[in-house]
């Protein structure tokens, strides 16, 4: 789109006017002078019009990402202007053909402008980018471009000849901003050099760069509010940033036009003009954000981690970042915010956000979502519940041992709520206590209240079971294990003894077998009638004695008294000192000791018989008496003695006829 003002062209014909005598036709030497007073008078008329074209450039569609330029090379050639990402290290990276084809246009002034301009520009820069004379704009390569007037304009074919009305300047960047929002403009400037001031140097010409924009190809251009602008120093190179946000009414256009004015604002002590450089040229904006709300990390009892993804479609600047917070409570009310660690976020992709919260309560559903606001408005992502841990359960009671069974109670005061659940595990076996009470593979969860004090059943006698807790959050994540509790069932009560090997002071006892113990069982073997118990020696005494059925094995009972009954019953006692009561008794009665016996002299001899005589204690037992004799001590001949049998405790004399 051009802007043209022309000269009306009244030379189509050299014959077809006579201002002096109508009708009549003029010579060539008059017509030339009429044309000529006629063409000054035109150009004089119109010497304060811009007679000039300026082009609108193309406009950059802020949606696809920001606007930047980082350098602009001095070997740019004439005609070409910058497109996005110029960065100045070449003379093609970021360089448009073409004043149409670029998004930004650097523009020429008729006049040298000693106010801030608001009109359009008189023409396009057509120069090259490294010309040291008269009024130009020059590539500064990484360091941008900058503006430098003097007191005559640049030549029209920028080197030689005619000057034109060619002062700089402007340079005039077109975006479009449909369905973006916080329109954000920032560059660097700095004096490249400082105006002479006509010899004197603390009084130089000064010289700014102001800010403006247009909505459209037509109309005047407004300042930015502020304004927004640099000033030219007294000292070069000292870079300054500076930056604004473009209204309101300049967010959602399909073209925008930002324009950097290079204008006098005070002739100073007169002299040289500053030259004022454009660097590091940034134009950002916000579109709508998205917000995916990720799932939570790093969940312990009472904190986690949040996390979201939040692509900001825009952004760099604090008028178009991203603001990313996350919402989270008990519902979906929410109730309490926190802002993101990342926060502010920029940029056209999809950027991780997170945040940690503390605080939380043992094991409880909480709702959270991710939110990002821009300037283009607040976008929530979608709700994500998460439970926090349990904590680890409390050691179990362990209680109520039978001979099969034990009674196990969840430990309380560990701080989950009465919703937690729990499983019981018996370490030996790594069995778990099921619902029934009984132990099987899996693990069962269920709350405290439910499991109340569970009887584990189908134990074994004297057996030492532990047992342990694990529990388990609304999410069904698993604490480690509590501190083990264990108990031993109580020891079956013993079968009877068995009672043999009678001696005239000793009994043989053996502990009885089959009473479902476990080897490990120890019992204790009592005498009834003395209450005396067996000794690891086999004598009686008053203390029990406990040892496994195996260290017992055949104990022989000594110190026992001839011709008595004895009677024995036996105890066992579990791994936690707990005893049983007697088993059943058994009974064995000791024997007689050996009769005494001694050999008298033989009486009544005669020449074919005499008496044999001798003296027996039967020692309270019937005991039968035989004489026995003969020619030599292998006797030969046997006879019972008259008084046979003897009994009694007392000496009894016996005899024998032998004949």
């Amino acid at each position: 789109m051009r802007q043209l003002y022309t000269v009306i062209d009244l030379m189509k014909t050299r014959s077809s006017f006579n201002p002096q005598q109508p009708g009549k036709q003029l010579t060539n030497n008059r017509f030339a002078r009429y044309v000529s007073a006629f063409a000054v008078a035109c150009v004089l008329f119109l010497c304060n019009a811009n007679v000039q074209a300026q082009t609108n450039p193309t406009a950059f569609d802020l949606s696809t990402g920001n606007w930047t330029l980082t350098g602009w090379s001095s070997s740019v050639t004439a005609g070409s202007y910058p497109g996005n990402g110029a960065t100045g290290a070449n003379a093609t990276t970021g360089v448009v053909s073409g004043a149409t084809s670029g998004n930004m246009v650097f523009h020429w002034f008729a006049s040298e402008q000693t106010a801030v301009p608001t009109a359009v520009a008189g023409s396009d820069y057509a120069c090259g980018y490294s010309l040291t004379a008269r009024p130009r704009v020059n590539g500064l390569g990484t360091n941008g471009f900058s503006f430098i007037n003097t007191g005559s304009s640049q030549y029209n074919d920028c080197s030689s000849g005619t000057a034109g009305s060619k002062f700089t300047g402007a340079a005039v960047l077109a975006v479009n901003t449909s369905n973006r929002y916080g329109i954000n403009v920032s560059w660097v400037s700095n004096t490249v050099t400082v105006g002479d001031g006509n010899g004197t140097a603390s009084n130089p010409r000064v010289y700014k760069i102001r800010l403006q924009y247009r909505v459209g190809t037509t109309g005047n251009f407004t300042d930015v509010s502020g304004p927004v602008e640099y000033t030219s120093s007294t000292t070069a190179g000292t870079n300054v940033t500076v930056s604004g946000t473009l209204p309101a009414a300049c967010e959602g256009q399909p073209v925008v036009q930002i324009r950097w004015v290079y204008f006098q604002s005070s002739a100073g002590g007169g002299g040289t003009r500053p030259e004022v450089k454009i660097d590091d040229i940034t134009v950002t904006s916000a579109g709508t954000p998205t917000s995916t709300t990720n799932s939570a990390s790093a969940i312990t009892t009472t904190g986690a981690t949040l996390n979201g993804t939040v692509n900001p479609n825009g952004g760099t600047s604090s008028a178009s970042n991203t603001a990313v917070t996350f919402n989270y409570g008990l519902t979906t009310g929410y109730g309490t915010n926190v802002t993101a660690s990342q926060s502010p976020v920029s940029g056209f992709s999809g950027t991780a956000v997170s945040q940690s919260v503390t605080g939380l309560s043992v094991n409880t559903q909480y709702n959270y979502r991710v939110s990002s606001t821009n300037a283009a408005g607040t976008v929530n992502g979608s709700n994500i519940t998460f439970y926090t841990l349990a904590t680890t359960p409390t050691t179990p009671t362990v209680n109520g041992a039978t001979t099969n069974s034990l009674n196990v109670t969840i430990g309380s005061s560990d701080g989950n709520p009465s919703n937690t659940t729990y499983a019981i595990q018996e370490t030996s076996t790594g069995n778990y206590v099921q619902a029934n009470g009984t132990l099987g593979v899996s693990a069962v969860y269920q709350t405290a209240a439910t499991w109340g004090t569970k009887t584990v059943t189908g134990l074994s006698a004297n057996v030492n079971y532990t047992f342990k807790v694990a529990a388990q959050n609304g999410a069904a994540v698993t604490t480690s294990f509590s501190s083990t509790a264990s108990l031993y069932t109580l020891a079956a009560t013993p079968t009877a003894p068995t009672v043999n090997g009678a001696t005239s002071s000793s009994l043989n006892v053996t502990i009885g077998s089959g009473d479902g113990n476990s080897t490990a069982t120890t019992y204790a073997i009592q005498e009834t009638t003395s209450g005396n118990y067996v000794q690891a020696n086999g004598t009686l005494s008053a203390s029990a004695v406990y040892q496994t059925a195996a260290t017992w094995g055949t104990k022989t009972v000594t110190g026992l008294s001839s011709l008595t009954t004895y009677t024995f019953k036996v105890k066992a006692q579990n791994g936690n000192s707990v005893v049983t009561s007697f088993g059943p008794t058994a009974n064995g009665t000791t024997t007689a000791p050996a009769p005494t016996a001694t050999t008298d002299a033989v009486s009544s001899v005669t020449t074919t018989s005499a008496t044999l005589n001798g003296t027996v204690n039967a020692n309270g037992a019937s005991t039968t008496v035989t004489f026995n004799y003969g020619l030599n001590t292998g006797y030969g001949t046997n006879g019972n003695a008259a008084q046979s049998p003897v009994t009694g405790a007392s000496n009894t004399a016996v005899t024998y006829a032998a004949t």
